[in-house]
């Protein structure tokens, strides 16, 4: 970078430049001449004074090369240049709900897992193993199943070799073991997520005094090197009775034990073909139904004084699994003596249903 810098618009000698060497003819270049008379005059030949500057000498950048950075020689044989102190980070496959074929293997360019240090080597050994028991895990649920055994960062660096992930759909928030494509079997149903946003005013209503974890917003457990304590080891599952959100907020199919939402979503009544978007392998009133109750019974949870009636989720459940318009459910409230909060939960449950991207490729019974 120079130290000075000013306009050659009107510089003789930069036009002469401009005319006789910059078209590259043969004739005009052979007009050129350096004009050597001595003379002191506006635009000419001189570098202006440092008038503007602060300093009585030109800067010393000392320009030299980051001391970090080496040659090597690449596989083709070419020398690149290298930072030795740059951290090497393992990027997790992602494809979207309507993606190609899932992923079979790994990226191949992956540092082999035998060279890394023994504790992450153990650390793939657990995971692999989990993988085994069980194809497609949430973040949360590996982590409480991993406890203490590596860190936040070993277990994000060994993610990248076991599976890939769903960039949004019915699976999303989750690590899916390469080979497997859940969209392509029916027995993958109950892997799938259900993740919730809550507003302020879904936790406490007229209620200033609300659970603290309902206020605190949503902690990635993967964003620090905390492990979970004991009692956290099963915060991924939601049994009806307690909940924690502060690690997560998504709920695989297979992590509910409510008595209610198994009874619904063990439902034999399935798509013939996988609805890739939002309801997966899940009719579009089967799915939204769960939705509301799950979402409800969280809120219920956390919120201190607001009572569950069983009742109110049993009339919710038998509405249709298949909600080809909205009208579908008002048949099934006029046959019941529907509470105030069961209509309420069926409106929700029917406003989900009905949205266009639900109601698509229904398959009517």
């Amino acid at each position: 970078m120079p130290d000075f810098v000013f306009s050659v618009e009107n510089n003789p000698f930069m036009a002469r430049i401009r005319d006789c060497i910059e078209p590259l003819n043969y004739h005009a270049a052979k007009n050129f001449s350096f004009d050597l008379t001595r003379r002191t005059e506006p635009h000419s030949d001189l570098i202006p004074p440092p008038t503007f500057s602060d300093q009585v000498l030109p800067f010393n950048y000392s320009y030299r090369q980051n001391p970090a950075v080496v040659e090597i020689v690449d596989k083709s044989g070419n020398t690149i240049a290298r930072n030795k102190n740059k951290t090497f980070r393992n990027k997790i496959l992602s494809i979207p709900y309507n993606g190609a074929r899932a992923p079979a293997e790994p990226p191949t360019d992956l540092q082999p897992i035998g060279l890394c240090a023994d504790e992450v080597q153990a650390l793939f050994g657990k995971i692999q193993a989990l993988f085994d028991e069980r194809p497609i895990w949430t973040r949360r649920a590996l982590g409480n199943r991993v406890g203490k055994l590596g860190s936040s960062e070993e277990m994000k660096f060994v993610y990248p070799y076991l599976g890939y992930e769903f960039t949004s759909g019915p699976w999303q928030n989750t690590l899916v073991r390469y080979g497997i494509d859940p969209r392509d079997d029916r027995q993958y149903r109950i892997y799938q997520t259900m993740t919730f946003q809550f507003a302020d005013a879904e936790m406490k209503p007229n209620n200033s005094d609300a659970h603290p974890r309902a206020r605190e917003s949503t902690v990635n457990r993967f964003a620090t090197d905390n492990r979970p304590h004991d009692s956290m080891a099963t915060s991924h599952v939601f049994d009806g009775a307690s909940v924690d959100i502060t690690t997560g907020k998504s709920f695989q199919v297979c992590d509910i034990s409510d008595r209610t939402l198994q009874k619904l979503l063990a439902t034999e009544v399935l798509r013939k073909k996988c609805h890739t978007k939002v309801d997966g392998w899940y009719h579009n009133g089967t799915w939204a139904k769960a939705r509301v109750i799950l979402k409800h019974k969280i809120c219920a949870l956390l919120t201190p004084g607001t009572g569950l009636m069983q009742l109110d989720f049993d009339q919710i459940a038998i509405l249709p699994e298949i909600f080809l318009q909205q009208k579908d459910t008002g048949p099934y409230l006029e046959k019941t003596d529907a509470s105030p909060l069961a209509r309420s939960l069926t409106q929700r449950a029917r406003a989900i249903a009905s949205a266009p991207e639900n109601l698509g490729g229904i398959d009517a019974p």
